[in-house]
């Protein structure tokens, strides 16, 4: 850390970081360090909207500026990621088309993983003219889009008890009937024998050979009951990966932008420190989903420091998980200062809320807070 001074530290693991500075500056002279090393970045850059977000601006002249400004930014991104390396980026309509132009190019458009539509308000703006607006989009880009782990959700309990059984009590444990193992369109046709010694003759989605040395070889068919009903392949629940992640999240799911104002007025007793932060919920997802236990996680336009809340609160509810932080932010208006850094002080250390009064359980972690040097 030549190019840093530190400002403030709290415990002695070097676990988390909160660098102070324009991120651009910053991110150069941690490219070395850290290049091929994040498994996940998750940024909320200027929306462009034209609008003054109370003390900041969030006003750039045109498309193309803001997308000179994005552009130099996610270059350094994509040097960042690890091979398996994944980036969310939190947009609205404004820019959302420019962006994905943008990402398209830098980290290719064969490794778009999913373009994420978010319920981020739960109210209509009946002053709207045409259509009011109620969602925010996150794209998703990997860097190499085959090397990516995505946690999926576990299966309900009352589906795997209802679905996965074990009639024949096949030592690999529980199992569901999968899809019919033919379709009247494939061209192939071959005959197969049920135990019984009844033979089907249909166009199977396996060749002949795979039947044989895979299906049968591994007792993956089910022929019924009675044993010479048509057959079906066995999927074991051991071998399930879960359900798959959908990319419509409502905010009843993961929380709308309104809930990060109002965890910022419980913490601070002013809602205005910062103007429209992310739920702490909706950064915990993405966490789940996109991370493992000892992954290295990063955010260069960190404003308030909602990722870092979520990735102290992860680690303290979740069994085994290592998670650490990057946090990258400037202190226009004194935010980092003021706000970033005694948020994550008081997640870490615990905190009695303004609000509700109601105290919240230390996080514990350490947490190494630099600025640039002078």
């Amino acid at each position: 850390m030549k190019d840093f001074e530190l400002i403030e530290k709290i415990g002695n693991k070097k676990e988390h970081f909160l660098f102070q500075g324009d991120n651009l500056e910053v991110m150069e002279k941690l490219k070395d360090e850290y290049k091929n090393l994040i498994d996940l970045i998750y940024i909320d850059p200027p929306y462009n909207t034209g609008k003054k977000m109370g003390k900041y601006n969030d006003n750039y002249i045109n498309h193309e500026q803001w997308i000179n400004f994005m552009e130099l930014r996610l270059e350094l991104a994509y040097k960042f990621l690890s091979p398996c390396g994944i980036v969310f980026i939190s947009i609205g309509e404004e820019e959302e088309a420019y962006l994905k132009i943008l990402c398209d190019k830098i980290f290719k458009e064969e490794n778009k993983v999913s373009s994420i539509i978010w319920q981020s308000k739960y109210t209509v703006s009946n002053d709207k003219l045409g259509i009011s607006t109620q969602t925010e989009y996150i794209l998703v880009y990997a860097k190499n889009i085959k090397n990516i782990k995505i946690n999926y959700d576990p299966l309900r309990e009352e589906y795997v008890k209802s679905v996965y059984k074990n009639v024949d009590d096949d030592p690999r444990g529980a199992w569901r009937l999968g899809v019919q193992l033919y379709k009247k369109k494939n061209k192939r046709s071959y005959k197969v024998t049920s135990p019984t010694g009844k033979e089907w003759i249909m166009p199977w989605n396996y060749s002949e050979e795979s039947w044989h040395n895979n299906l049968e070889k591994n007792n993956l068919i089910y022929w019924g009951k009675d044993g010479n009903a048509c057959p079906v392949k066995k999927v074991f629940l051991k071998d399930t990966k879960g359900i798959a992640i959908k990319n419509l999240w409502t905010g009843e799911e993961v929380g709308y932008s309104a809930d990060g104002g109002d965890l910022l007025e419980n913490m601070f007793g002013d809602r205005n420190v910062f103007l429209y932060p992310k739920p702490v919920s909706l950064m915990k997802r993405i966490v789940q989903i996109a991370s493992q236990s000892n992954s290295l996680i990063m955010d260069f336009f960190a404003g308030s420091a909602t990722l870092g809340q979520a990735i102290l609160e992860y680690n303290r509810d979740v069994k085994d998980s290592n998670r650490s932080f990057i946090l990258i932010t400037n202190n226009e208006n004194n935010i980092c200062n003021n706000v970033s850094f005694p948020r994550l002080k008081k997640v870490i250390s615990g905190y009695t809320g303004k609000k509700d009064k109601v105290e919240f359980i230390p996080a514990n972690g350490s947490l190494y807070y630099y600025q640039i040097k002078k």
